[in-house]
């Protein structure tokens, strides 16, 4: 009996963590057949296009809550390393995670295009940086307000007296004034100007390096998913 449950729960966790690496893969076929073209040259057709440029302000920036930094947009992680128990020791549990967008515009030497994000419909292909402290009571008073907004709630004093536990990692991907983006987006008009919109992608580098960096991010949770899908039909089928 308690095979046949340990089985089902290794199998439902290797779906999940299958979907979890699989869905950032769905966009990759769409990404490297696109090809970049300029600003001056695109029409409000509705079709999928990328662009090239510098990101520019056109709207007051949006301030980030762990750097506080001032970028055009954001994507942010707080998790926090708990105990796990079922074939891995640990886990980095999300605590909280979210977006904030404004629009910008993508300039190069030909010409500009405005970009205009929808919370939840973009994605941001961009290193990230990893903001940490070395304890709680270090945490700045913006940190410390954000987390309390958000509903976060501290580190219980049991997680943190155990070794390698109790360990949080604020993450923010921004898209920062001045540096070069690469983005995806349907063409369309905006407020009586062209912009990119729908379902964005924003990266640094090639197309093609865009795509490779989703395989190289998807294959962990692939193989994590193989291995609980096998463990899972072994203990059902032992």
């Amino acid at each position: 009996m308690f095979a046949t449950v340990a089985g089902l729960l290794l199998i439902a966790l290797g779906l999940a963590m299958g979907w979890y690496g699989i869905r950032p893969l769905l966009a990759v076929p769409r990404l490297l057949a696109t090809e970049v073209r300029e600003p001056r040259s695109l029409r409000a057709t509705g079709g999928f296009v990328a662009c090239r440029g510098r990101a520019s302000a056109v709207e007051e920036p949006i301030e980030a809550p762990f750097s506080g930094t001032d970028c055009l947009g954001l994507e942010y992680e707080v998790t926090e390393r708990q105990p796990f128990g079922i074939a891995w020791p640990w886990i980095d549990a999300y605590l909280d995670d979210g977006v904030a967008t404004t629009a910008f515009d993508l300039v190069n030497d030909r010409g500009r295009i405005r970009v205009d994000p929808a919370p939840h419909r973009f994605t941001l292909d961009v290193s990230e940086e990893v903001i940490s402290f070395a304890t709680e009571n270090a945490l700045p008073d913006r940190v410390r307000r954000f987390l309390e907004i958000r509903d976060v709630p501290d580190t219980p004093e049991w997680l943190q007296s155990i070794p390698g536990l109790g360990r949080r990692r604020f993450v923010e991907r921004r898209i920062d004034p001045g540096r070069e983006y690469v983005v995806f987006g349907r063409i369309e008009r905006r407020d009586g100007t062209v912009a990119l919109g729908g379902d964005l992608v924003i990266g640094e580098g090639s197309p093609s390096q865009i795509a490779m960096g989703r395989i190289w991010s998807a294959a962990f949770p692939l193989g994590v998913s193989l291995a609980f899908l096998i463990g899972g039909g072994l203990l059902l089928f032992a």
